[in-house]
């Protein structure tokens, strides 16, 4: 059993914890860090960007993505000028393959997948379709960092496969595209990002994750209310971030490689996947909440999922959202969708639950 941090205030983000650092360890010996053909960046957008232009993507080309996604993974299609198709996802977050195929044309050029929430999707089933109608595979593994489906890592099916580290562990920056199919050149374009962007300031970084993690420990700020754009139903707000390069064009910072070097990856997957089951077992003695009945996505966590967070499905979710930081946890929603798409859900039920902290729920929310 992991040890309980003492927080007064659960954050969204991870934070700063002594007990996630070790001694100095090998990155060359974890997935995805020991590729050869691996790149680092700084955002995941770009990381993608870069990946796509080594596939050979082009002004005119075809990309089928699902229809529920963040906006910003639309930045880079739209910088290449790329001919962007939505496909439907199920109840389960799984592809709808009869959609897929249904939205496939002869200027179809490649698929984009997405490993949800660091959950693996049927990567074989996509892998056959892409080989069947000789498109290219993009696996969006962003959530997915240190995750498996079985004893496979996840990131491994796609022709090429985006990470963010940032999202898993407290790091400034950190991104990668890992290039599985041998004959994609894995030197070029990163160069090019390194010149146009400055390395963004480590102190900011510091700054705010420190004040974060204090007003964590010491209950600061506890009651505040959350942002008023996770309280809005209109899922197409934020609509610049679908057209944003240029301000992510950063490499990795220094500061990123030196923690990741000292992460216990090992503790840390352990503590979310424990995270997950505490909520897990929370929601199945509360499966309601103001009279209305919840839904748990994923009430099972297979044993190689590390979790991004915990989703839950809830009709009264800005009410729930509001509730919760009152209470002093942070919840949100996820994600803002590009104009185009029509999902409709996820879009307005979906609220993400911290599981980058260990603590007690009932320490928030009673028994």
């Amino acid at each position: 059993m992991v040890n309980v941090m003492k927080l007064r205030q659960v954050p969204r983000d991870p934070i700063i914890g002594t007990n996630h650092f070790c001694h100095k360890s090998n990155l060359r010996d974890l997935y995805p860090f020991n590729e050869p053909n691996i790149l680092l960046f700084g955002y995941a957008r770009i990381a993608l960007l870069d990946g796509m232009i080594k596939l050979g993507l082009k002004e005119g080309d075809e990309i089928l993505v699902p229809s529920y996604i963040c906006n910003g993974v639309l930045a880079p299609m739209h910088y290449l000028k790329l001919c962007v198709r939505f496909y439907d996802v199920d109840h389960e977050l799984r592809p709808d393959w009869d959609s897929v195929k249904k939205n496939l044309s002869a200027k179809s050029t490649t698929l984009l997948v997405v490993n949800y929430f660091g959950f693996p999707t049927d990567g074989e089933e996509a892998r056959k379709i892409c080989d069947c109608h000789h498109v290219r595979l993009i696996e969006d593994n962003a959530h997915g960092f240190l995750s498996r489906s079985g004893s496979q890592h996840l990131g491994t099916y796609g022709d090429i496969s985006v990470f963010s580290f940032r999202k898993t562990v407290c790091v400034p920056n950190g991104a990668a595209v890992v290039f599985n199919e041998k004959g994609i050149p894995s030197e070029g374009y990163a160069d090019a990002c390194y010149r146009l962007g400055n390395s963004r300031s480590s102190l900011r970084f510091f700054a705010r994750s420190g004040m974060t993690t204090l007003q964590c420990l010491l209950g600061l700020k506890r009651y505040t209310a959350p942002p008023l754009k996770d309280l809005c139903d209109d899922p197409y707000q934020d609509q610049n971030e679908e057209y944003e390069v240029a301000n992510y064009l950063y490499p990795i910072s220094p500061i990123s490689k030196h923690l990741l070097e000292r992460i216990d990856f090992d503790r840390h997957a352990s503590e979310r996947q424990q995270m997950y089951q505490q909520w897990v077992e929370f929601f199945n003695n509360r499966n309601h909440y103001s009279g209305e009945k919840v839904r748990i996505l994923w009430p099972d966590l297979p044993s190689g999922v590390v979790p991004y967070v915990f989703p839950l499905l809830v009709k009264n979710r800005a009410d729930l959202i509001r509730d919760y930081w009152r209470q002093g946890i942070q919840c949100f929603p996820w994600p803002f969708l590009p104009r185009d798409s029509r999902e409709n859900y996820f879009t307005k039920r979906l609220v993400c639950l911290p599981v980058n902290s260990y603590f007690r729920i009932s320490d928030f929310l009673g028994k």
